[in-house]
């Protein structure tokens, strides 16, 4: 919790303290403007620390007794106070005047308070503002089980408070290229996002708007007349744009606009914008945060589920499991909800009353495992269903930043001889989905090591897109994107989960089909069928199509022998080309 605290008030300009309600208030967190505000003459080497430590009420000390107790009392009471006036002591005993807003936040069932403190004559709010938007805000980013709800949630409000008419979010999503995000309009405002996107950095004052820390125009009208034009045609009158940045690193921007008036932007709606910035960059930070959390457990469920092994990773300390596979859920009979959390001893073995005897954490931590990225590799016969498997486990950082050990298990009962063990390392096409070269030849690398029998065949299809350049040159490259993904959504929904695909080149692909080459024939002219039918109902100005060849992948052979085999398909698939006069 400490962490989610940081991440989210750090940047904050107002000195905020964060602490437990029940008693003694050990503090959480307390960031930069707080510290310096107590303790004027910190060094910066104190700054860096970022250790909290302590209670409340040593480190906000009231000039007049009984002060601290009727704030606390005050937040038990009725969870918020606005404006709370008092004199509180530095660390070198001088009086400060300060101006406190507090209210209770509640975090999977435990009570937190955050206080924020403004400096007499300092910027204060006021009426509708900073404190209420950071405690609203605060409270979704919490509550909603989508981040994306709670920026929403921010911008709406946000756009509320100082009375635009749309609220905006431009990110990077490269070097070169920004794009709108999110966005907010007042009622009666004609949504922009939709025309908004790939927008090219170069094509507008991006890294003028990034370098001012604020961009702002009471007047359009006022402006160059490049940019004036692109506003105007927006409705736009006046308008404000604050940089988001994270560890001296620009994410994109937040605008404000207003179609409604010419307006002086004020002292209070600076303070709100900047806040709606700071609160936005900590949405932002938790969303990417989450959604390598979500790939990162997508990769390890697509690895387990196409090649059938076990995988769960467990804390260190108490051998709690913090992540399960599908796989793993099946064998044991049980949904993953009522596992997570459990001691791994308690589901995955038999008869334990605690940790394993032959559990590999000790060991692993005895021989320096937690310091480097060696994987650790053993055998283990289950005591639940008396299988053999090989093991494989490695400690790794976790998502919170705890150091977890992570286990995967294949079933070795049937060819433990062999002392194989499948190693995948996930890597997917970024537009399609699919695998990549790189994974694709490692999965056909395995396949080589397969017995050479009957029962066992595979065919390799090398499959070539139909006329993608001229679609490409006369629809646009968006429009060949369509194509392409129209295409492998066809395979994908005619393969069987055991088949794979994966993209080789720009328009090329090989698909992996566990048959015979007869039977691939067979799977393939249906696909053709599929993708006739899709092209029907596809409502594209193009007709989606492809030429393939087909060959007997050879198992039992030196990894060498997969260049010749594509290089036959590859073959195979030209001449069908100029068979039906495609080249």
């Amino acid at each position: 919790m400490k962490a989610y605290f940081r991440q989210t008030f750090q940047n904050a300009h107002t000195p905020v303290i964060v602490c437990e309600l029940e008693e003694p208030n050990a503090i959480l967190f307390s960031n930069t403007g707080a510290r310096l505000l107590i303790n004027p003459l910190l060094t910066v080497e104190g700054l860096k620390e970022n250790i909290e430590v302590g209670f409340l009420k040593g480190m906000l000390r009231f000039q007049r007794e009984g002060m601290l107790t009727g704030l606390l009392s005050a937040l038990n009471a009725l969870g918020a106070v606005n404006g709370y006036k008092a004199d509180v002591l530095t660390y070198q005993d001088t009086a400060i005047q300060v101006s406190i807003t507090a209210n209770v936040v509640e975090i999977d069932g435990k009570r937190y308070i955050v206080l924020y403190l403004y400096t007499e004559g300092g910027n204060a709010p006021s009426g509708v503002g900073i404190a209420t938007m950071v405690e609203a805000a605060f409270h979704v980013a919490n509550q909603c089980e989508r981040v994306d709800d709670g920026i929403n949630h921010v911008l709406s409000y946000a756009g509320n408070c100082v009375q635009v008419s749309r609220v905006y979010i431009f990110e990077e999503i490269s070097a070169e290229m920004t794009s709108n995000t999110y966005e907010w309009c007042a009622p009666g405002i004609e949504p922009a996002i939709r025309n908004l996107q790939a927008l090219k950095k170069e094509d507008y004052n991006y890294d003028a708007i990034i370098s001012a820390g604020m961009y702002i125009a009471d007047d359009v009208r006022g402006l160059p007349e490049n940019d004036r034009a692109i506003l105007e045609a927006q409705g736009i009158k006046s308008l404000a744009i604050l940089p988001l940045v994270h560890a001296g690193k620009p994410l994109g921007y937040v605008g404000f606009d207003d179609c409604d008036h010419y307006r002086t932007w004020s002292d209070k709606d600076f303070s709100l914008l900047s806040y709606t910035a700071d609160l936005i960059v900590s949405l932002l930070v938790r969303r990417n945060f989450e959604r390598n959390i979500s790939r990162s457990e997508e990769v390890l469920q697509t690895i387990s589920n196409s090649m059938d092994f076990i995988i769960y990773a467990n804390d260190i300390q108490t051998h709690e499991i913090v992540f399960i596979n599908n796989t793993l859920a099946k064998a044991i009979g049980q949904p993953k909800e009522n596992i997570l959390g459990k001691k791994c001893w308690e589901y995955l073995q038999r008869g334990m009353e605690g940790p394993c005897g032959f559990c590999p954490i000790p060991k692993m931590m005895e021989q320096g495992y937690l310091d480097r990225s060696d994987t650790y590799t053993w055998e283990i016969q289950n005591t639940i269903n008396g299988k053999w498997y090989l093991m494989k486990d490695a400690f790794v950082k976790w998502t919170d930043g705890r150091d977890v050990h992570i286990e995967m298990a294949t079933e070795i009962t049937h060819q433990k001889e062999y002392e194989a063990e499948l190693k995948y390392y996930a890597s997917v096409d970024s537009l399609t989905g699919v695998y990549n070269r790189e994974w694709g030849y490692k999965i056909m690398e395995e396949m080589t090591r397969l017995p050479n029998d009957p029962g066992n065949n595979i065919s390799l299809v090398f499959i070539d897109l139909d006329g993608l350049k001229q679609v490409n040159d006369t629809y646009g490259h968006d429009a060949g994107d369509r194509f392409i993904n129209g295409v492998i959504s066809v395979l994908r929904a005619n393969k069987r989960k055991s088949d794979v695909i994966c993209r080789w080149g720009g328009d090329e692909f090989v698909l992996l089909l566990k048959c015979g080459v007869e039977a691939a024939h067979r799977v393939m002219s249906n696909m053709e069928v599929k993708l006739m039918e899709y092209n029907n109902n596809s409502g594209e100005p193009f007709t989606m199509a492809f030429s393939y060849g087909i060959t007997e992948f050879e198992k039992g052979a030196d990894v060498s022998v997969i260049g010749t085999i594509i290089a036959r398909a590859d073959r195979m698939m030209y001449e069908n080309k100029k068979k039906f006069g495609k080249v």
